[in-house]
């Protein structure tokens, strides 16, 4: 065997045995952010804003027991915040508009009702103001405005003869306007907002 070739194996085997690397990784595991667990099915959402109500100041309500239910100025705080958007205009104080008279107490509650209960109210998602007007030539007008920015609101006038303004024109509906009834006002507001509707979406 040549020297130079014992050399070599002699060197590998001192190496082999005497010398030994050991590898320790110093790194830590990548940890990546993920979402909780979702059934099945479904879409995990961001979490609603919720806005406080501030102390001593709970929203305005029909069914607290502190309401007056006979009082037009808490109607329209009861419902100017629940729909956002909508303006009743009082026209009394400095909240006046020409052509304008103060609604009554119940005027406002069907109001409030025909809100509540009508059926296309997601597609009235522009601002509405709304006005009792005192000249009797219509029941209810919707008329399509401009604001100084160039977008749209509806303005709806709501007369007297909205109280006596029969859905129907049939010969059993000839005497319909002797009778003031509760429904043909809030049919008239409701016959308006699909007005507003077609404004907001034609």
């Amino acid at each position: 065997m040549s020297q130079r070739l014992l050399f070599l194996i002699l060197l590998v085997a001192a190496l082999g045995s005497s010398c030994q690397i050991e590898f320790t990784p110093s790194v830590e595991p990548l940890v990546l952010a993920t979402l909780p667990p979702q059934p099945f099915g479904t879409v995990a959402t961001q979490p609603e804003t919720i806005h406080p109500t501030p102390i001593g100041e709970p929203p305005l309500s029909p069914l607290d027991p502190a309401f007056d239910p006979e009082d037009p100025a808490l109607w329209i705080l009861a419902i100017e915040p629940r729909w956002e958007g909508v303006d009743v205009i009082a026209c009394e104080g400095g909240e006046m508009v020409v052509g304008c008279q103060a609604w009554t107490a119940e005027e406002l509650e069907l109001l409030y009702g025909a809100m509540e209960d009508y059926p296309l109210l997601g597609y009235v998602d522009g601002d509405v103001v709304f006005v009792r007007d005192r000249r009797a030539s219509y029941a209810g007008q919707a008329r399509s405005r401009f604001d100084e920015e160039g977008d749209i609101y509806v303005e709806i006038h709501i007369a007297d003869l909205a109280w006596r303004a029969s859905p129907a024109n049939g010969l059993l509906d000839f005497f319909d306007p002797l009778f003031p009834k509760d429904d043909y006002f809030q049919g008239t507001l409701a016959h308006e907002l699909t007005h507003a509707a077609i404004a907001f979406h034609g």
